[in-house]
């Protein structure tokens, strides 16, 4: 399977207006001065799809969060269980409606304690935003389009300007929003064939989502999606 990716860029709230209109912004809820961005920058920053919000408070304070970031002057591989934990609770529960199930931004030298401590804690399903800057747009496409596993690249930034950073993501994360109506095509040895972005069923763009019960219908579990087919 070859996922699908999109192109996106990230900046500060002060650097945001040199993200060209119609591409992905990522913006950050926390941080300190010129850092994080105001309501009016997400809104000007609502397509193709909502802006990625990313948590840079070295508190991990905002689980609502898309991604927390982990880094010098962010939080740390140790913030990591409590906020995956907190982040998909607020997930199920549609507290902020676009939020993408809960990820961790962090670079290749930080990565593999990162993965250590999710799997010390059980957490699996967890998609990395991993920091490789210095490599080509292709690279980034490669690294996304081939991901698998518990632990999977949804994302990767490639390179910095003095302005804005380049990011390339995969599309099926960006597009899969806590509280997008499902629409279910298809159920199958306890599992539901749920379509999260509108693509007709075949096109091989749908989560396989675990069911918790049924009746007259599907009630599946809200944690997030299952492997991409």
């Amino acid at each position: 399977m070859t996922i699908p990716y999109i192109a996106a860029q990230d900046a500060t709230r002060v650097n945001a207006v040199h993200i060209p209109a119609g591409i992905l912004a990522i913006g950050y809820t926390t941080g300190s001065g010129n850092v994080p961005w105001d309501s009016a920058t997400f809104a000007a920053h609502n397509t193709p799809y909502p802006a990625i919000h990313i948590d840079q408070d070295p508190s991990a304070s905002d689980a609502t969060a898309d991604i927390l970031d982990v880094e010098s002057f962010a939080a740390t591989v140790a913030d990591i269980p409590g906020w995956l934990t907190r982040a998909r609770a607020n997930y199920a529960k549609h507290v902020r409606p676009q939020q993408r199930w809960p990820g961790i931004y962090c670079s290749m030298d930080t990565l593999p304690g990162a993965i250590a401590i999710c799997q010390s804690h059980k957490l699996t399903n967890v998609p990395f935003f991993t920091a490789q800057p210095g490599n080509t747009e292709a690279f980034a496409i490669q690294r996304v389009q081939t991901a698998t596993g518990p632990y999977p690249c949804i994302g990767c930034q490639y390179a910095t300007d003095s302005f804005v950073d380049y990011d390339i993501l995969s599309q099926d994360w960006v597009r899969t929003m806590a509280g997008t109506a499902p629409v279910v095509t298809d159920v199958w040895h306890g599992v539901a064939i749920v379509m999260r972005d509108g693509t007709a069923a075949g096109e091989g763009k749908y989560w396989v989502v675990p069911i918790t019960s049924t009746d007259e219908g599907v009630t599946y579990t809200p944690t997030g999606p299952g492997e991409a087919k």
